[in-house]
């Protein structure tokens, strides 16, 4: 029988039984849930595998090491991996919007004594190097091309005969089959040249393949002997859209920008490599024909053709991966720019900066040539911040430099970095040696501080930079006096309201700036000159609440004549507005308005004999400023 001591032992040991049992499940219990949220945390947040395919069975082709490089910059994972673990994943609409930019891939992105003579009409940056615009003449039709036609373009013949001036035929340039499409909403970049026999028109406009989903250039010699029945002779084309050409004696340039698709398809060229041919004959450039850095930083071509003029025959070819969209061509090279950001350290400090490489191609001789690259700092606004001059590239840029933090191991010391304090954004100008490519002379940091370039323009040895603080709207003006690179000075016009969008050299030793006053509202068109140790304002007109084209090739610049022309809108009506310079003043040489039934960037003018001839989509007019 047992005593108190022995059944409290019993009690005791029961209690310490459930005690152990209780606690041994607990631990299984915690440990099962350790062991589920650790699955969990496997499963939410490991990271999916994300890397681009792989492209070895590619290893044989020639254009490999491209392939790698496109492969890399093009890769986005499918819609269900496009996230970096599966929490983002389930959760998305949860935490919508904090990876947006991740979740949605971006989109696509010999002459005759008989014919007519030719008379160059647009404000070309380069004596002698013909740029493109919507319309040509010769000294007996004006050619127009009207590109907003559904599905087509449509090229305007009218006659030049002052007041009695008509209509005398149209052109169609249709799609060559149901496999092609025009873009209408690229419409407004096609252009034509006419040749110096005015015996032929070539247009250059941009067009879709359906069958392969692509964009490309066309450039379509059509045969205007006979201005009544015009006829094709050719068609040629090349890959993505068309930015911008040149002609220079019988050579067509031709310079497109094309975009390679997100995933390409490797195994069909037209998907990653830039072609050049015919719709029935298409071939690839060849690998030593196209540039690529390592340092790419997107899979964009920047394409440059050759063609002769009259027969639109290709002659040469190149491409350059990761450049942008602007391209300088002056009487013996074309330049183009491939901006990029780097970062360094000076002195305890890092900084970030942003650079411009400008590659040269040389077309002097019968082929293309690649001749070298220069860095500059700061970025390119567009072709004006660019000029050739007695073998010196002068490039006017916008400058932007930042503080990071401390120096850090990972990035490269650089200790001639000029003023290294100097931060934000500013403008500078640097000549470029086309025997060295080393910069050769600089001015640096000159402008109010945060401003950046708006327009630039060259005069031989005197550059014209406007710069300006967009958010208060002040404009300097800068000449700058380059005629000696190792000392290099300018004078400005100090504040004024507004800034230009466009400068060039007009009549009576003055500047023409064309842009905006006060406010975005205002039409600003002013001509500075220099005087004394300022530049100073001659003549200025401005009108509130204007709309207007910020496209240079619509305005009508004609300095011989002191003759100044755009289309303009107020209060939703259109209408075009005419000025000239007496030497003193800007006045409006006709009295009445003007009213011209087109679109902004598409209204374009020439003078002839004391007629001036407007053109517009769905008008053509006669003014004749003698009466």
């Amino acid at each position: 029988m047992k005593n108190s001591s022995d059944r409290t032992q019993t009690i005791l040991s029961k209690v310490n039984e459930k005690k152990r049992r209780r606690r041994i499940r607990w631990i299984s219990i915690a440990t099962a849930c350790m062991s589920f949220l650790v699955a969990i945390n496997l499963v939410l947040f490991l990271p999916l595998d994300n890397a681009p395919p792989s492209v070895e069975r590619y290893r044989n082709s020639e254009y490999y090491p491209l392939i790698r490089q496109i492969n890399e910059l093009t890769y986005r994972a499918p819609y269900e991996k496009n996230y970096r673990n599966n929490f983002e994943k389930w959760f998305k609409n949860v935490f919508k919007g904090e990876h947006d930019g991740n979740m949605h891939p971006q989109p696509d992105s010999p002459s005759d004594d008989q014919s007519p003579s030719y008379s160059e009409v647009t404000n070309n940056q380069v004596d002698g190097v013909i740029e493109g615009d919507l319309f040509k003449r010769s000294n007996e039709y004006i050619y127009y091309l009207n590109p907003t036609a559904k599905n087509s373009y449509r090229l305007h013949v009218y006659s030049v005969r002052g007041a009695q001036s008509a209509h005398v035929s149209a052109y169609d340039i249709l799609p060559e089959d149901d496999t092609q499409k025009f873009y209408s909403g690229y419409g407004d970049s096609a252009e034509l040249y006419l040749s110096a026999d005015c015996k032929t028109i070539t247009v250059i406009s941009p067009v879709y393949f359906t069958e392969n989903s692509q964009l490309y250039t066309s450039i379509i010699a059509l045969d205007v002997s006979d201005p009544t029945n015009i006829s094709e002779r050719e068609r040629q084309y090349v890959s993505g859209d068309y930015l911008t050409s040149r002609k220079a004696g019988n050579d067509l340039l031709v310079i497109t920008q094309f975009n390679v698709r997100y995933n390409p398809d490797f195994s069909k060229e037209y998907n990653f490599l830039p072609q050049v041919g015919t719709q029935t004959e298409m071939r690839s450039l060849p690998v030593e024909n196209i540039i690529y850095p390592e340092n790419a930083t997107n899979a964009r071509y920047t394409v440059i053709c050759r063609f002769e003029t009259q027969t639109a025959a290709l002659t040469d070819h190149y491409a350059f991966l990761s450049y942008s969209d602007t391209a300088y061509v002056s009487r013996d090279n074309i330049f183009l720019t491939r901006p990029f950001q780097t970062t360094y350290n000076h002195g305890d400090c890092a900084y970030s900066e942003s650079f411009t490489e400008i590659s040269c191609v040389s077309y002097a001789d019968e082929t293309l040539q690649f001749v070298d690259s220069a860095t500059v700092p700061g970025s390119v606004k567009n072709q004006y911040s660019m000029d050739e001059y007695n073998r010196i590239l002068r490039v006017a840029t916008s400058v932007q430099r930042q503080q990071i933090g401390r120096a850090r191991k990972e990035y490269e010391t650089i200790d001639t970095i000029p003023q290294p304090d100097a931060t934000g954004r500013n403008a500078g100008l640097y000549c470029i040696s086309l025997q060295s490519f080393e910069i050769v002379g600089k001015l640096e940091w000159f402008a109010p501080s945060g401003e950046e370039v708006q327009s630039a323009r060259f005069d031989g040895d005197t550059a014209y930079v406007c710069t300006a603080l967009v958010v208060e709207m002040t404009d300097p003006v800068f000449e700058i006096d380059l005629s000696d690179l190792n000392n290099i000075t300018y004078r400005d016009t100090g504040t004024i309201d507004g800034y230009s969008l466009s400068l060039i050299p007009f009549a009576d030793d003055t500047l023409l700036g064309i842009g905006f006053g006060a406010d975005r509202n205002v039409l600003k068109i002013e001509l500075y000159r220099a005087e004394g140790d300022r530049v100073i304002s001659v003549a200025k007109h401005e009108q509130d609440d204007t709309r207007f084209s910020d496209r240079f090739k619509s305005y009508f610049i004609d300095k011989e004549n002191r003759l100044i022309g755009l289309y303009v809108a107020q209060e939703g009506i259109g209408y075009y507005l005419l000025l000239y310079f007496d030497g003193y003043n800007l006045v409006r040489p006709y009295p009445e308005p003007i009213e011209l039934f087109t679109h902004d960037d598409n209204a374009r003018a020439t003078y002839i004999d004391g007629f001036v001839y407007l053109l517009g989509e769905d008008d053509f007019q006669v003014i004749d400023l003698h009466s």
